[in-house]
């Protein structure tokens, strides 16, 4: 064998050495001896581990604790809530368990309305194709300064409500860590408790509403994140006290809430 054909059958094993090196397997070095190598990632290994690194896990489930405010048409008015309604039609229920009945027209009074305040908790479940249904309970109080036109001075008027909605919420846009949806539904409410004055009255009915909503969120983890939801409600039915839904039947309610997604 001459030295050039030595020298050449050196430097194929030598670049077999090196090529076998890139794919982490074993090679042979010019002497003969075989050579452990190590793999060295390449262009691709890197963007998988980069995309790897940013996916965030999709989850399907999340709860949210909200408060909001109320935005009514008309924050004061004069006059009563039917036409032939008197408070003597309407059953108070007095600190002794007896029934009283107030004996005035209750459309001798003016009303100023507070803005309505709400807080409660939803549950959201997703699906496919940014669809989401949510339920929950929320909590809602509406307020009202009573004022007699002959008289001076004001009586309170509050009725706590106890409300259970339904949402179908549909998710158009999610950049980073912002998104925004849009979401309609509708919510069965009952009054609790009412009371004008210092009496307690009876509100046996239920108020339904359909309602429409967009909203932004904002994640600050994989877990948490801040939202903000304008919405606005129709509602069918009245209460037998005059309250800001029964000026205005629409309602503006802007709600600031933070979402827990596992």
């Amino acid at each position: 064998m001459t030295g050039s054909d030595a020298s050449g059958k050196a430097s194929a094993a030598a670049v077999a050495g090196q090529a076998s090196a890139t794919d982490g397997t074993r090679g042979k070095d010019g002497a003969g001896q075989t050579v452990q190598s190590h793999k060295y990632p390449g262009t691709y290994d890197y963007l998988a581990d980069d995309m790897q690194e940013h996916r965030r896990p999709r989850r399907k489930t999340s709860v949210s604790l909200f408060a909001a405010g109320g935005v009514t048409g008309s924050s004061g008015a004069a006059g009563g809530v039917g036409p032939n309604l008197m408070m003597s039609d309407i059953l108070l229920s007095g600190t002794n368990g007896t029934m009283a009945q107030l004996k005035y027209n209750y459309e001798d009074y003016s009303f100023r309305h507070h803005q309505p305040l709400s807080f409660g908790l939803s549950v959201r479940k997703e699906f496919a194709h940014g669809l989401s249904l949510e339920s929950g309970v929320n909590y809602t109080l509406l307020w009202s300064d009573v004022r007699m036109q002959s008289s001076r001075e004001d009586i309170s008027q509050k009725l706590h409500f106890i409300g259970v909605p339904l949402r179908l919420n549909w998710q158009f846009l999610e950049t980073g860590r912002f998104s925004m949806y849009v979401g309609a539904g509708g919510m069965l409410e009952k009054c609790v408790s009412a009371k004008f004055g210092s009496k307690s009255v009876d509100e046996p009915k239920v108020q339904w509403s359909v309602a429409g909503a967009v909203g932004a969120q904002y994640r600050l983890g994989n877990y948490v994140g801040l939202y903000f939801e304008p919405e606005v409600s129709h509602y069918f039915t009245e209460t037998t006290l005059r309250t800001s839904r029964t000026d205005s039947s629409l309602s503006l309610t802007l709600r600031l809430g933070v979402r827990l997604s596992f």
